[in-house]
């Protein structure tokens, strides 16, 4: 499973500026000044103020700080060509303007933060309304990246790198396609969804950058994951090989830190850490020894070969970067450290673990709560606001509470956990032998998991201890919010101790009035031999949250609490391969639903997501091709396909004339053939998955998938 689709897939710097400078019509940086460094559409300030604060790199003098009263930018007409896109990224904590224009029946906001602190906006289409459908809150003081997209087919909207939004009807410009009178950090929303109180913004923008196209997908992903436009050279990464034979001072590969402890001491805030295969632990006999870092938005990345000048270069299965707390005598738990990994430390904004494998903690007090009782493989505290592990196989770990991974709310603060693509197996816990997050010190917790990948993990509570494999609670005060979403996950096989008081193979639970939901969908639960979820203690007291939805799901032995919303539950066998990828015939197969989510682009095996008519259930897309696997395929022969899903009419864009299309069904038939075309109408096709073959003139062919609706 190489990670490249995903990624920036470029070859060198200079080619990673060059696609994102494409088409580019404006582009301010605001590092201590308003010009534009691509054209000459250099910004203006009505009122005189010029402010600069620190950028998400904490660079200073590298954003532009608004006052949230009276200071607002604005650059001269843009031409619009009928299509446009517009990237930037923003840090407030209240709602207000991010960037508007004058409409065709008026002002108009373009991007603004609304009243319920959610993305709202598009760009004038006739009515007011929002592109976006996210429920992410933005007034979290956190740097959040924001694109939306319009022309012909519609308008897409995408916040941090997903896919938030989209509408298929065309923008409204003036008559000569005029983009008029933006402003930046001011809008007027008069009737618009959510209108914010103050629509002057208040906070940091940076990064402004104004297309005349239609921005793809990857280039919106190089935006987000190359930090102020730098060459990935240029950027604050540290470097661990445990092979390496250098200076040991982390610069370079060559010179790589052999111990990744030294790694996270000596790291920055808004780094990164490449580390290369190998198997990494303690050089101490003390249990108590963790690995950990005090620097905010430190981004760890494990699966190098050790020679990558790209992070999308990595394979993370195929070279696995392992942390282990077995630092005593070998396979021999009792000495092992309690918990391997406890990531960031003190109030933090942001840390992301990626691409690595995390084994052999043994939390094995019983004196709860205590730290060494809790996440055998990792423990969070909530002082870091978000944390995102992906790409991460937790395996052989031991805790009382949280075998694999434990959240609990000790610092007061409200935090979010994300997971994606997690696989968790062989764990064993008394009281959750995969994960445990607990609201509590009046603070609430967000946890979301996708893609997830949960079996074969064993609860081995006696009567005292509540065996489960996964526990959602809220602790007895109304802050303590639980708000959970599980998407695409699959939970499999985990078997109990015999005796215990288990009631579910997953537990929530809210000890007071607290308004904790949990949203599930798209899930397999089989094999437990249990309640699939439970609301029930060991006393048979039924604690649920107040709303509760469950959509599309596979639960053999059902729920024991009546849900707020139960749509499309199914018991039947999913028919599992070895591996738990879904056999042909399998009743998971395009019975998931995209109503309310966001799917993600691939699946757990790095396959397409939305293969056949619909979404699948659980974490793999049965038939899915691979996604893009060299960087060839994303540069030199890169054809933007819009919309997909289409009604009708598909357009394209590339840089190489097409001279022939052709559109097969999955029968492997020839249904449509188009020549020397930049777009086709296969609005007479019957709905369904087509895969569509493109012949450039010079002779470069690419197949890509192509959704009818």
């Amino acid at each position: 499973m190489k990670k490249i689709l995903l990624g920036l897939a470029f070859t060198s710097a200079f080619g990673a500026n060059a696609q994102i400078t494409n088409n580019l019509q404006a582009e301010y940086l605001l590092d201590g000044n308003i010009e534009d460094s691509h054209n000459s559409n250099d910004l203006t300030s009505p009122g005189g103020f010029l402010t600069y604060g620190s950028n998400r790199l904490d660079q200073s003098n590298s954003s532009y700080d608004f006052n949230g009263s009276s200071e607002l930018i604005s650059p001269v007409d843009l031409s619009a060509m009928q299509e446009k896109s517009i990237s930037l990224w923003f840090i407030t904590d209240q709602p207000g303007g991010l960037i508007g224009h004058d409409g065709v029946s008026g002002n108009a906001p373009i991007l603004y933060i609304g009243s319920d602190e959610k993305l709202k906006g598009k760009f004038w289409d006739g009515s007011q309304g929002s592109v976006s459908s996210s429920n992410t809150i933005l007034t979290d003081s956190v740097w959040h990246h924001v694109v939306i997209t319009a022309g012909p087919s519609g308008q897409r909207a995408y916040l941090d790198n997903q896919l938030v939004g989209t509408t298929n009807v065309a923008p409204v410009f003036n008559a000569n396609f005029v983009l008029d009178n933006t402003t930046i950090g001011y809008v007027i929303a008069s009737s618009w969804p959510a209108r914010p109180n103050n629509e002057y913004f208040s906070g940091s923008i940076d990064d402004v950058r104004i297309y005349d196209t239609i921005i793809s997908p990857s280039i919106v992903n190089e935006l987000y994951n190359t930090p102020v436009w730098q060459s990935p050279y240029d950027l604050d990464t540290l470097y661990v090989n445990k092979n390496a034979t250098g200076a040991n001072n982390g610069s370079s590969w060559a010179d790589a830190y052999t111990d990744a402890r030294d790694a996270f001491i000596n790291t920055t805030p808004n780094s990164e850490i490449w580390i290369a295969q190998g198997v990494y632990k303690r050089n101490s006999s003390d249990r108590n020894t963790v690995f950990g870092w005090i620097k905010d938005s430190v981004r760890v990345f494990g699966g190098f070969v050790g020679n990558e000048t790209d992070r999308n270069q990595r394979d993370w299965n195929a070279n696995p970067t392992v942390f282990t707390g077995d630092i005593g005598v070998a396979n021999d738990s009792s000495d092992n450290v309690y918990t391997v990994f406890v990531g960031g430390i003190g109030g933090l904004n942001y840390q992301l673990i990626d691409g690595i494998k995390i084994t052999g903690g043994n939390s094995s007090e019983d004196s709860y709560p205590n730290v060494n009782t809790v996440g055998g493989g990792i423990t969070l505290d909530s002082d870091v606001n978000l944390t995102e592990i992906k790409n991460v196989e937790f395996y052989n770990n031991y805790a009382k509470q949280g075998a694999a991974i434990s959240v609990y709310g000790f610092s007061g603060d409200d935090c979010k956990i994300i997971l994606e693509n997690v696989v968790a197996h062989n764990n064993r816990g008394k009281s959750s032998a995969f994960g445990h997050f607990r609201a509590s010190n009046q603070a609430g917790i967000e946890v979301e998991m996708k893609n997830c990948l949960i079996h074969d993990n064993e609860a081995i509570g006696t009567n005292e201890d509540f065996g489960t494999v996964l526990i959602l609670g809220s602790n007895a005060n109304i802050n303590n919010v639980m708000d959970a979403s599980i998407t695409n996950c699959t939970f499999a096989n985990n078997t109990y101790n015999t005796g215990n008081l288990s009631k579910g193979m997953i537990r929530i639970f809210n000890q007071t009035n607290a308004p904790s939901t949990l949203n599930f969908t798209n899930n397999i639960s089989y094999g437990n031999n249990i309640i699939e979820i439970t609301s029930n203690n060991r006393n048979n007291v039924s604690q649920p949250f107040p709303t509760i939805d469950l959509n599309n799901n596979i639960l053999e032995n059902g729920i024991d609490f009546t849900a707020s919303v139960e749509n499309s539950t199914l018991t039947s066998d999913p028919l599992f391969n070895t591996g738990y990828t879904l056999q042909v015939g399998s009743p998971a197969i395009d019975a998931g639903t995209q109503v309310g989510i966001i799917p993600s682009i691939v699946d757990l095996a790095g396959n397409n997501r939305v293969f056949g008519t619909e979404i699948d259930l659980g974490p793999f897309e049965y038939g899915a091709s691979a996604g893009p696997t060299s960087i060839a395929e994303e540069t030199e022969n890169q054809i933007i396909v819009y919309p997909n899903p289409t009604n009708g009419v598909v357009h394209f864009k590339t840089e190489e004339q097409i001279s022939s299309v052709e559109v097969y069904n999955l029968q492997g038939q020839l249904v449509e053939q188009f020549m020397a075309v930049s777009s086709i109408n296969i609005s007479h096709l019957i709905a369904g998955v087509y895969l569509v073959n493109y012949t450039t003139e010079s002779g470069s062919k690419l197949t890509q998938q192509l959704i009818k609706r």
